[in-house]
């Protein structure tokens, strides 16, 4: 807990940094680099960590599948990582041009292509202890690397102005590769460990995850550079960059709840073979989570005015009233989180991608409708709550029917 809470201050204090130096404006216009960065952390090394997590967990007590199943997550991740490295710097001028409306800008894209390979490292090492049970190693890499991080952003931030908040950002997430780097190999699994590209059906295993964080990491984040450049044209920088202060906010805490579920109900559900058990732990386990959420988010919402000042600065005071609409979303997003990390762990890849480009689609449409008809990110951020109530409500629905299917079967093929 300690580790999920080390990543969540790392990225309030970040906001806050960004916020405080360069303001509305700034962070609208380093929107866009954050969705890209989000999409690369997620995607680096195939996206496969959930993967790993599940494989992991299963052959725990079963060393020879183990360490051949490592060898062929540690060949994947490579070889997706450098794949990504090399389109990222044959495209960097053209990316640059989309992501800071100019192309000589491009050195930081190559920057960010070089460093996804170590997010691409970190994420298979956090993958590996989680599934094996050394939650401790993880704890510890996020925690060096959140100690290591701040002070650099710091210095970044305050000193290098829009170009140094553009490094600050890459080093947040990279700074974790330097204790994944001493614990992997400090372990006695990453001595039999070898590279090979003749695990096949590791390797067929592996791409359905690539598939579903394919949907995941490119369907939404790259339909908030849409809706945000939309917003940008519309309502300009400022507008934009008061959403993106919402949209952050929410992914930090989001994101805590997400690594929770992803480090400790996937292992869970991926071991469990009869639905019924699933179904009766999952929707305590969504019960649990929401009445969580609607807690703190009740608390957010009353002492607003003090949070969003603290969090953000005064230049953010447009998002008090609009605020309310951004958690409601939330509530009904964290459930859907649940509902849909039952998919992960079962590795149900076409329900997956199918479920994420239409919470995408969905998102578009009513941020775009509803933005005419209510002025800037208010219209967004309504469009976000109406969306994830949709979302939900039908995230819910399926599982549902799915589970009185499944329960007559009992147990899962």
């Amino acid at each position: 807990m300690f580790a999920h809470l080390s990543k969540l201050l790392v990225g309030f204090l970040l906001l806050k940094l960004v916020s405080f130096y360069l303001g509305a404006e700034g962070l609208g216009r380093l929107g866009h680099f954050m969705s890209l960065l989000t999409i690369l952390s997620i995607l680096a090394g195939g996206g496969i960590l959930n993967g790993v997590i599940k494989y992991a967990a299963e052959y725990r007590n079963q060393p020879f599948k183990l360490v051949g199943f490592v060898s062929s997550a540690a060949s994947y991740s490579l070889i997706f990582s450098l794949l990504l490295f090399v389109l990222g710097v044959i495209f960097s001028q053209p990316i640059a041009g989309v992501i800071f409306g100019d192309a000589q800008l491009y050195p930081y894209i190559i920057v960010l292509a070089l460093a996804q390979v170590g997010f691409s490292f970190t994420n298979l090492i956090i993958g590996v202890c989680n599934g094996v049970g050394q939650n401790h190693i993880y704890a510890k890499i996020q925690i060096i690397g959140s100690l290591l991080a701040l002070p650099l952003c710091w210095a970044l931030v305050a000193n290098g102005g829009l170009k140094g908040a553009i490094v600050g950002l890459v080093c947040s997430l990279l700074a974790t590769v330097f204790p994944a780097f001493f614990y992997s190999f400090k372990t006695k699994l990453s001595r039999l460990v070898r590279l090979s590209v003749r695990g096949d059906h590791d390797f067929r295993k592996l791409f359905r995850y690539t598939l579903m964080l394919l949907a995941s990491a490119i369907a939404f984040p790259l339909v908030e550079i849409l809706v945000r450049q939309h917003l940008i044209v519309m309502s300009g920088y400022q507008e934009a960059g008061v959403w993106q202060a919402a949209t952050r906010l929410s992914s930090a805490y989001t994101g805590l709840f997400s690594v929770a579920l992803a480090y400790w109900f996937v292992p869970i559900i991926s071991a469990e073979k009869n639905w019924l058990k699933i179904h009766y732990k999952t929707m305590r386990i969504l019960f649990f989570v929401m009445a969580v959420f609607a807690s703190g988010a009740v608390v957010f919402y009353w002492w607003r005015s003090f949070f969003i000042v603290l969090l953000l600065s005064h230049d953010f005071n447009g998002l008090l009233n609009i605020i309310h609409f951004q958690l409601l979303g939330d509530f009904f997003k964290i459930g859907s989180y649940v509902i849909g990390f039952v998919a992960v762990a079962k590795a149900a890849a076409k329900l997956y991608i199918f479920a994420e480009l239409a919470q995408s689609l969905l998102f578009v449409f009513f941020a775009v409708c509803l933005e005419r008809n209510y002025f800037g990110a208010q219209g967004v951020m309504m469009g976000y709550a109406v969306t994830y109530f949709i979302y939900f409500m039908a995230c819910l629905v399926v599982f549902l029917v799915c589970s009185r299917r499944f329960c007559k079967r009992g147990v899962i093929d």
